[in-house]
C-alpha cells in the first residue's frame, strides 16, 4: 500500500462499498485515512467500459 494514497475504482452501492473500506485492517487500527469522491465516468479507456455510468459489470 502506498505511504501517501491510492486510488480504488468501485461501482457498487454507496453502503457496500462504506461497509467493505471500515472492515480493512489497516482503517480499523487507526494506520488509514479514507477519502470518497464520487464520480460520473463519461470517457474510458478500451476495457474499462464498465465504469462508465449506466453500464453494467
Amino acid at each position: 500500500m502506498p505511504p501517501t494514497g491510492s486510488v480504488l475504482f468501485a461501482k457498487d452501492d454507496r453502503v457496500a462499498i462504506d461497509a467493505a473500506v471500515a472492515s480493512e485492517p489497516f482503517k480499523q487500527k487507526g494506520l488509514a485515512e479514507t477519502v470518497m469522491t464520487e464520480v460520473n465516468v463519461m470517457i474510458v479507456a478500451p476495457g474499462l467500459d464498465a465504469l462508465r455510468e449506466g453500464q453494467e459489470a
